[in-house]
C-alpha cells in the first residue's frame, strides 16, 4: 500500500513540474496573447465563445455531448476527449468490458478506456462534429475532459488572454 501511494504522489508531482516546465516555456506573458490554431487551416465559420477562467486556474463550464449538458473543463496536455462511465451512459452510449482495450498511465495508475465517437461536442455557439472519445472505465474526473481531437477542430484557433478563452470556429 505504501509503495502505491508513494507511486502515486510521485508520478502527481512529476507531472506538476512537466505542467509548470511547459506552462513556463508556452504560455504567454502578462499582456501576450497565446494562440492555438488547427492545422491544417480550415475557413472559419465566425462562430465563438468566451470563458472564464476560474479561480484555479481552469476553464471549467457546461457544454452538450450530442445535445446533453454535460460540465466540462480544456485540458490542453490531454490526447482524448475524456469522458467517465456516469455521463457515456447518460448519453446512451454502450460499452461492455471486453471494449475496455486502451490503456493511458495516469497519476492515479493504469486506467482502462473504450474508444467510440460521439456526434457532437457544442459549448455555446461552437459546434464540432464527429469526435473520437475514451471512455473510462472509473470515473476519475467528474466533468469531461476536452483534449486536441476537439481543439484541433477549432477552424479559428483558441485565444486565451487576461483570464478570457475564446474559442473560435
Amino acid at each position: 500500500m505504501l509503495r502505491l501511494v508513494t507511486a502515486a504522489l510521485v508520478g502527481v508531482v512529476l507531472g506538476l513540474f512537466i505542467g509548470l516546465v511547459s506552462f513556463t516555456t508556452e504560455c504567454p506573458k502578462a499582456g501576450e496573447t497565446y494562440v492555438i490554431s488547427s492545422s491544417p487551416p480550415l475557413p472559419p465559420t465566425g462562430k465563438s465563445v468566451s470563458l472564464k477562467m476560474d479561480t484555479y486556474g481552469r476553464f471549467d463550464f457546461e457544454g452538450k455531448l450530442n445535445g446533453t449538458p454535460v460540465p466540462m473543463f480544456l485540458d490542453t496536455g490531454a490526447t482524448s476527449v475524456v469522458i467517465g462511465m456516469r455521463h457515456a451512459k447518460q448519453l446512451g452510449i454502450r460499452v461492455s468490458p471486453r471494449d475496455f482495450t486502451g490503456r493511458a498511465q495516469t497519476a492515479s495508475g493504469i486506467v482502462r478506456f473504450a474508444r467510440t465517437t460521439i456526434d457532437s461536442i457544442q459549448i455555446g455557439d461552437v459546434v464540432v462534429r464527429n469526435i473520437p472519445v475514451a471512455v473510462q472505465e472509473n470515473d476519475l474526473f467528474g466533468s469531461v475532459a476536452l483534449g486536441t481531437p476537439f481543439i484541433s477542430r477549432l477552424q479559428g484557433g483558441m485565444e486565451i488572454k487576461g483570464g478570457t478563452l475564446l474559442l473560435k470556429q
